[in-house]
């Protein structure tokens, strides 16, 4: 007759060695089971018994490195087997930290302090095009507006001035170089999306 082997695990379940069984034995002790547990264990990766104890399975075995939590938080993994939903071992990406050139509004961030070239962009290459028509016409109003958004080295559009220096631009006298909703749309800024972050 084969002596019979003790193959132990640990409170948690998981191998902890083996050891022959007593000859008297008709059964292995409660921490023990009677069937080898599979060659080889691959790198974090645990073998456990199974909970009905029929043999042993192989699980992700993340104590060693922990994970983060659904809010993003690491925490200490105590046990064997796969991560609760929504966790994960890839560490969250830091929270977005806007620069002085951005405004919170509720939950959104929004760009609203341009250099020129961004800002002449996020007027559009048509409004600007017109802009430079109705400078070169001669329409003193369109070029002092042009030369006092260009003065500064950056453009705050929810800056007043700069807000009453774009609404002219959508008057006749000023060559109607942009429409109402145009400069509406300039004036709210862009939002920041997650291609904006470098």
């Amino acid at each position: 007759m084969t002596q019979k082997i003790n193959y132990y695990f640990d409170d948690d379940r998981v191998y902890a060695g083996s050891y022959p069984a007593l000859e008297e034995a008709v059964a292995p002790p409660d921490n023990a089971l009677w069937v080898a547990p599979p060659d080889g264990q691959p790198e974090g990766y645990a073998i456990v018994a199974k909970a009905d104890r029929s043999g042993w399975e192989i699980v992700p075995d993340y104590r060693a490195d922990g994970a983060y939590n659904q809010e993003g938080h690491w925490q200490k993994i105590t046990s064997p087997g796969p991560l609760p939903d929504g966790w994960t071992v890839e560490p969250p990406e830091p929270p977005f930290t806007p620069g002085p050139e951005y405004e919170q509004r509720g939950e959104e961030w929004w760009k609203v302090r341009f250099s020129k070239k961004d800002f002449l962009l996020l007027c559009g290459i048509p409004q600007v095009a017109k802009l430079n028509v109705a400078v070169a016409a001669g329409n003193a109003l369109a070029k002092t507006v042009h030369d006092l958004l260009m003065a500064s080295e950056y453009i705050d559009v929810t800056d007043p001035d700069t807000g009453q220096m774009v609404q002219l631009l959508t008057t006749e006298a000023a060559g109607s170089v942009l429409t109402a909703d145009q400069a509406e749309t300039i004036l709210k800024g862009t939002k920041y999306v997650e291609a904006d972050k470098t």
